[in-house]
C-alpha cells in the first residue's frame, strides 16, 4: 500500500509484516516526467487508494528483487544499481500512475521549448498569485507572444489553461481530504477561486459533480 503523506492515517492488522521502500522524490518525478510528461509539479496526485492491477504488482515486486540482489553484489554505485532504480521507480508508477494533468502533447517538440517552459511554470505554480506577465517571462516571451503561441498551439489563453490547472488542483485534493475537516470553500480559496459558486459550476462542467459530491465521497 502507499501511504498518504499529506494527511494522518490509521490502519489496523494481524500479523502484519511491513517493509518500507522509500524512493527518491527528485528520480520517481524525473520517471514521471519520461514516462507521462507531467512537467516539473510539485504534486504527482497518486492514489493511494487505487486498485491495484496485478500485473503491475508483480513487475515491482521483480524490480524490487533485483535491486536487492544487486544491493547484495556490487552495492549502489554501480552503473546496474543506477539502471534499476529508474525501473523500479517506473514500476511504482505503473501502480499508482499520476493524476497530473499531463503536459500537452503540442509543447513537446522540441522546436516548442518555450511555450513547454510556458506550462511547466503554470503548473509548478498554479496554486500562487499569477498573471500572464509572470507566466511570459518564465518562457522568455513577450506577453503578446505568449498569448498568441497558446492560441495557436493550444486553443485558449494562458489564463483559461491556469484555470483548468487550478481545476484539476482542487479536483485533486477534494479526493484526497476528509470531509470532516476540510471545506469546499478553503480548498477553492487556496487554488485561486474567491467566488464559490463560479467554481462550482465550473467544476461541475469540468468533473460532471459538484465539489461538494466529490468531497463526501
Amino acid at each position: 500500500m502507499l501511504f498518504p503523506s499529506a494527511r494522518e492515517f490509521v490502519f489496523e492488522y494481524r500479523d502484519y509484516d511491513q517493509r518500507v521502500v522509500h524512493m527518491s522524490r527528485r528520480l520517481v518525478h524525473e520517471v514521471a516526467d519520461e514516462l507521462f510528461h507531467t512537467g516539473e509539479v510539485p504534486d504527482l496526485g497518486l492514489d493511494h487508494l487505487r486498485t491495484l492491477d496485478p500485473a503491475a504488482v508483480t513487475q515491482w515486486r521483480e524490480s524490487l528483487g533485483l535491486l536487492s540482489r544487486e544491493l547484495k553484489v556490487g552495492g549502489i554505485e554501480t552503473l546496474l544499481w543506477h539502471t534499476l532504480t529508474r525501473g523500479t521507480a517506473a514500476a511504482f508508477l505503473r501502480m499508482y500512475p499520476p493524476r497530473v494533468r499531463a503536459l500537452p502533447r503540442a509543447v513537446l517538440l522540441p522546436r516548442r521549448d518555450r511555450i513547454r517552459a510556458a506550462v511547466e511554470y503554470i503548473h509548478e505554480h498554479a496554486a500562487d498569485p499569477m498573471s500572464v506577465s509572470d507566466v511570459a517571462e518564465a518562457a522568455g516571451l513577450s506577453v503578446r507572444a505568449t498569448q498568441e503561441a497558446f492560441q495557436r498551439h493550444l486553443g485558449q489563453t494562458p489564463m483559461r489553461y491556469l484555470q483548468t490547472v487550478r481545476l484539476h488542483g482542487a479536483h485533486r485534493e477534494l479526493r484526497q481530504l476528509d470531509a470532516a475537516t476540510a471545506s469546499v470553500r478553503d480548498i477553492a480559496r487556496r487554488w485561486g477561486f474567491a467566488h464559490l459558486g463560479r467554481f462550482s459550476g465550473a467544476y461541475q462542467a469540468a468533473f460532471g459533480e459538484y465539489p461538494r459530491t466529490t468531497l463526501r465521497n
